[in-house]
């Protein structure tokens, strides 16, 4: 899927190099994402002796709230410029 995005990318004339720049920008999301996890969940998931499935649970509904707000502020940011 990555290749197909890729070359689909420099078809419609974007540089090769914009992927690694979003994903540059990508791990530093995630750095402060995983940094807000533990800080805020990960701790009290562990005090509060959540089981692993239910923590998994709770990390996927997160990661699809926090992927549809990156689209959406994404989109939004974009169309200020």
């Amino acid at each position: 899927m990555l290749l197909q995005l890729y070359q689909r990318l420099t078809q419609v004339g974007l540089p090769i190099a914009l992927p690694s720049l979003i994903r540059f920008q990508l791990r530093q999301l995630v750095r402060s994402e995983m940094a807000t996890f533990e800080q805020h969940l990960f701790s009290r998931w562990r005090a509060n002796g959540l089981p692993p499935e239910r923590q998994a649970t709770q990390f996927e509904e997160i990661l699809t709230l926090t992927d549809t707000l990156i689209s959406v502020l994404h989109r939004k940011l974009l169309y200020q410029v």
